[in-house]
C-alpha cells in the first residue's frame, strides 16, 4: 500500500531488508515507484526490482485488460485512459520522466 515518507518508510525499508526478497514489485504509480526504487535500491540489495504500476489491479481482477486488438497495436494505455480518465496527468508525466532520465546521462561531469 501507500506509505508516508519518514518513519513509516524506514519501517517498510527495514521489513524489505529483513525478508531479503529476490524480487521486489513496487506499485506506487508512475513516476513515484521508479523514483522510490532508484533512491532505495542500493540500500535494499534486492537483485530484481520492478515498478509494476496498475499491473497488480489487472492481476487481481480489479481492472480488466484492454481488448486483444488494442493490446496487439500497443494501445492498452489508451484503453486504460478512456476507462480511467483521472489518469491523464500521470500518463503525461511518463514521457517527461523518460526524457529527464535519458538526458541526465548526457550531462557534463557524468
Amino acid at each position: 500500500g501507500y506509505f508516508q515518507a519518514g518513519e513509516e518508510e524506514q519501517q517498510i525499508i527495514g521489513e524489505i531488508k529483513a525478508k531479503k526478497p529476490d524480487i521486489l514489485l513496487a506499485a506506487l504509480g508512475v513516476p513515484r515507484q521508479e523514483k522510490w526504487l532508484a533512491a532505495h535500491l542500493g540500500t535494499l540489495k534486492v537483485p530484481v526490482a520492478i515498478g509494476v504500476g496498475g499491473g497488480f489491479n489487472v492481476w487481481a481482477g480489479v481492472d480488466k485488460r484492454a481488448p486483444l486488438w488494442m493490446r496487439k497495436i500497443n494501445l492498452e494505455w489508451l484503453y486504460r485512459l478512456i476507462r480511467q480518465p483521472w489518469r491523464i496527468k500521470r500518463i503525461l508525466v511518463l514521457p517527461v520522466f523518460v526524457f529527464a532520465v535519458v538526458f541526465s546521462r548526457f550531462r557534463p561531469g557524468r
